[in-house]
């Protein structure tokens, strides 16, 4: 809800037959304490309204909106004027109240009636004035009264920034009138002065969860709230849950007179929690939470329990929740009455079996072993308290440490104190640090010099298996009768220790008992007290102090006072919790079982618990009246942070929101990266725990693929701008046989890779003797690079006398052009020239024909004139003929004056016959002529012609 919101309660008086005058003790310097949990009640208030029970809801009546209020006995009808309240029974008064005015001193406006609108328990009023400006009304009917909120959404016309305070005017009506008392708080009361109603708890804060100075007023018929709004943030709204009661735990066997809550315990993390109920023969009940609920996992009893064995007088849990220690100390051993005992359980699953029965070696009667206990983190060391064991002295008490090996228990020492005396109750407390290394035994009823029963607390350290006492611990202002010592708390590592002294008489020497706590620290071995922790509304009686617990960083203390009265009601019981700030510890807040729960002689506070981080506060009211007399029962407390303050969960925080590690006052978006808004400066909002648009250039959507933009906030917007893709390249090709993917525009991923189609040429032949290469479809890259095999042709002959070139298989050029020298064109005839090649020309030289004249015939016959070449042809002409009468021989010897006729060589006069002749044939002799003109010779016997 945005607006200033300023929030008061108006619940029923403590006591509605006497005048309102009464006021608790204080102690000079209790004032700053006093305030502090001013911010946590409110939003405490806050929140146990806003999750009251169904019957308190706001139902429509013939006379407008009525409620009842079941705690209080009232009814309450909300119209357009306001809200009137009127009890139940017997009682007549009447009381109507609604916002009048608004705005400021000098300047009040008045506020238009408005019709009122609900909502399951919460009425709201929508208060306008004429100037425009406005303010919510608003009202939360629960257990702890009529809840009354206003919302001032602005700054009023009338405030300036230099006033700085406004104020809002109710109007107060019917058979009360308001008495003030003190800054923040009127009773209402009745003619005869006795106080009806309380109006109170007046809270406001700012958007920042700053809380404002805010103040009542009282007038005739009026009550005015005044708000200092200097510096406030606009808009702003109310924190609610700061601390609150989260569970309240009962056994599931109830019965009367149980005292469940006798002690109580709880693991590191909060969500395991012990509850003995030290009745007669006793019980213990372990109850585990998940989420915010709580339920019963295990009841815990003594295998061989006997009647009046008073198991679950003391518990004490593990850090990890599965080892539980239980004192019994009125269990009889043998013929030992009341010499006591203690059991140890373990988990496994959701079951707890009984591994260890724990008894002292030299156990006695009435030695009350078992008193209290403690027990380490992981479950190995535990401690035993028996403050009434006979010693040197009559019952000094002692303690007894117990280690675990597997599942088996023995007893490593039994601790003394070095100057125990008479009755010193040493072992009425006991714990053990969550290392197991330190041990802490209280001893309420040592004598302090003079002082008798002042109490006295020893700590003791473990080197080892040996144990030494480190140091005796007492206060310098302890008195008589303090019981310092009554209860004892160790952080995990034992440097931190709280003692209560619940018979304390604080800042006086009366016997008040109002009770205390005071804490301890120790560095190296050294130990010093660093704080004493007082109620500051403490009365006599109250036993602060009877119960303590510490967190386990020994930063968050809890003090039980269990006869603490509230509200009127007598030994209600309260629980004060203190938070350590440097070396002070300033109270966090009073706890108690709040209106409508509580009862007198309750016993709230009987015990104390923390979790690890002192975060969830478990509380024992062994004799609250549940359902039976003394039944009995342990209350869960959930501390919460404001908003900006740092968180792990939404557990942590009144809002319920845990966003970008602060408390939020909304979910904001669950705090994912992906939107524009946040909570915390760290994550980019302007402020720590309040909602908001981040600063510009916060990435806030990452790329989701190599083919998405990043987004970044632009500063005025909670959403992140919407998704854009890109267009550009996405994958570069990987090889020449590779195709570079380019993104779509509408999807975050790069498209599938694809590859070249097989065939394509990827590598060009770098020569006429190169090969060009082709991808092959399944890879990206381009094959190996092949040269053309030797003798392959790289130049083919471009003439007859060009010769053709080929590869020599190692370069991918082709040899240079050479050209021929031989013959390129034969004679056609023997008046042709055959042709050369130039060896400088692919071409053969110009046919070229014999010179004109050149004989070219064959040898002339005697009749014959040999042929000549033209200079124009290849051939040659055929001889010519001899003229007539040329003389020639016709080859026969035996004819003379042969001559030429026509070309024929015709025979002359045949010589004298018998003139000698050669005819040619060897095998004849003595050849002659005849007279026919034939040479013929005589045959030579036995020649045979070659």
């Amino acid at each position: 809800m945005d607006g200033l919101v300023v929030l008061l309660v108006a619940a029923a008086a403590c006591s509605s037959d006497e005048p309102f005058d009464s006021s608790p003790e204080r102690a000079p310097g209790d004032e700053e304490q006093a305030t502090a949990p001013a911010r946590l009640r409110a939003a405490y208030i806050a929140t146990m309204q806003a999750d009251a029970p169904r019957h308190y809801d706001v139902l429509e009546a013939e006379r407008g909106l009525q409620a009842t209020n079941p705690a209080h006995r009232w009814n309450s009808v909300f119209t357009s004027e306001g809200v009137r309240v009127r009890p139940d029974g017997d009682e007549a008064w009447s009381f109507h109240i609604s916002a009048a005015r608004y705005g400021c001193d000098g300047d009040l406006r008045p506020l238009e009636p408005s019709e009122p609108r609900a909502s399951a328990n919460r009425v709201e009023y929508l208060r306008a004035q004429a100037a425009g400006t406005a303010l919510g009304e608003w009202y939360v009917n629960g257990p702890l009264g009529l809840e009354q909120g206003f919302t001032l959404p602005s700054m009023p016309p009338c405030e300036d920034g230099r006033k700085g305070e406004v104020i809002v005017e109710l109007s107060v009506e019917g058979d009360l009138h308001a008495v003030a008392r003190g800054d923040d708080e009127a009773v209402l009361q009745d003619g005869e002065g006795h106080a009806v109603l309380h109006y109170t708890d007046l809270y406001a804060q700012d958007a920042r969860g700053r809380v404002l100075p805010a103040r009542l007023s009282v007038g005739a018929d009026r009550l005015s709230i005044h708000v200092d709004v200097a510096g406030a943030v606009y808009p702003i709204e109310i924190d609610p849950l700061i601390s609150t009661q989260q569970a309240k735990l009962t056994a599931a066997d109830a019965s009367p007179f149980r005292l469940f809550g006798s002690s109580v315990s709880v693991s590191d993390d909060g969500n395991t929690a012990v509850v003995g109920s030290s009745a007669g023969q006793g019980s213990a009940y372990v109850f585990v939470r998940t989420g915010t609920s709580w339920t019963q996992q295990a009841t815990l009893t003594a295998a061989d329990a006997a009647p009046d064995d008073q198991f679950g007088i003391s518990v004490a849990m593990s850090g990890d929740g599965n080892t539980v220690l239980v004192g019994a100390f009125a269990d009889d051993i043998g013929i030992n009455g009341n010499q006591g005992s203690a059991y140890v359980f373990v988990r496994s699953g959701t079951t707890w079996p009984q591994q260890a029965k724990l008894t002292a070696s030299d156990g006695q009667r009435l030695a009350l072993f078992g008193n209290s206990v403690g027990v380490s983190n992981d479950g190995n060391t535990a401690v035993v308290g028996a403050p009434q064991h006979l010693g040197d002295n009559i019952n000094p008490g002692q303690a007894y440490v117990f280690v675990r090996s597997g599942a088996s228990w023995t007893e490593q020492i039994k601790l003394t104190a070095g100057d125990g005396l008479l009755a010193d109750a040493f072992g009425i407390s006991a714990t053990v640090s969550g290392d197991g290394n330190t041990v802490v035994v209280g001893a309420s009823q040592d004598d302090i010099g003079i002082n008798g029963d002042q109490g006295s607390a020893y700590v003791f350290v473990r080197s080892g298996s040996s144990w030494a006492q480190e140091a005796k611990l007492t206060v310098a202002d302890g008195r008589t009768a303090d019981i310092f010592g009554i209860s004892v708390a160790a952080s995990g590592d034992g440097n931190t220790v709280v003692i209560g002294a619940s018979q304390d008489d604080v800042l006086t020497a009366s016997n008040l008992n109002h009770g205390s706590a005071y804490v301890f620290v120790r560095s190296s071995s050294t130990w010093s007290q660093q704080a004493q922790l007082v109620a500051p509304d403490r009365l006599p009686a109250d036993l602060l102090g009877e119960s303590v617990a510490v967190s386990a960083d020994g930063n968050t203390a809890i003090v039980g006072a269990f006869f603490a009265d509230v509200s009127g009601f007598v030994n209600a019981g309260a629980a004060y919790v203190f938070a350590r700030s440097g070396a002070a510890w300033p109270l966090q807040v009073k706890l108690t079982e709040g209106v409508g729960d509580v009862a007198a002689g309750d016993q709230f506070g009987q015990s104390v618990a923390l979790s690890a981080d002192g975060r969830t506060r478990l509380v024992g009211a062994d004799r609250d009246d549940v359902g039976f007399a003394d039944q009995g029962a342990a209350y869960v407390f959930l501390f919460a942070n404001t908003n900006g303050e740092p968180c792990g969960a939404a557990s942590e925080c009144v809002s319920g929101h845990c966003v970008d590690g602060v408390c939020c006052d909304s979910a904001c978006g669950g705090g994912v990266s992906t939107d524009c808004q946040a909570c915390s400066v760290t994550a980019g909002a302007p402020v720590n725990g309040i909602c908001a648009p981040v600063l510009p250039g916060i990435l806030c959507r990452a790329s989701a693929g190599v083919c998405d933009l990043v987004e970044t906030c632009d500063g005025a917007s909670s959403a992140c701008p919407a998704d854009v893709f890109s267009t550009a390249e996405c994958r570069a090709k990987a090889g020449d046989c590779d195709i570079a993917e380019t993104c779509t525009g509408s999807s975050a991923d790069c498209p599938t890779d694809v590859l070249t189609t097989a065939g394509t040429e990827c590598r060009a032949a770098a020569g006429d003797c190169d090969v060009a290469e082709t991808c092959t479809g399944s890879s990206a890259d381009c094959p190996a690079d092949v040269i053309t095999p030797m003798g392959t042709e790289c130049r083919a002959a471009a003439g007859v006398c060009d010769l053709a070139e080929t590869c020599d298989g190692a370069s991918s050029a082709c040899p240079g052009d050479v050209f021929s020298t031989a013959e390129c064109r034969a004679a056609m005839g023997v008046c042709d020239v055959a042709e050369t090649c130039t060896g400088s020309s692919a071409d053969c030289p110009t046919d070229v024909f014999t010179p004109e004249g050149t004989e070219c015939g064959p040898l002339p016959g005697d009749c014959e004139v040999v042929a000549v070449c033209s200079g124009s042809s290849a051939a040659c002409p055929d001889n010519g003929i001899a003229p007539n009468n040329t003389p020639c021989n016709d080859g026969n010897v035996c004819r003379v004056g042969d001559t030429c006729q026509a070309g024929i060589c015709t025979a002359g006069a045949t010589v004298v016959q018998g003139a000698a002749c050669d005819d040619d044939n060897p095998c004849t002799a003595d050849d002659r002529c005849g007279g026919n003109g034939q040479c013929k010779g005589k045959k030579i016997k036995g020649c045979t012609p070659p």
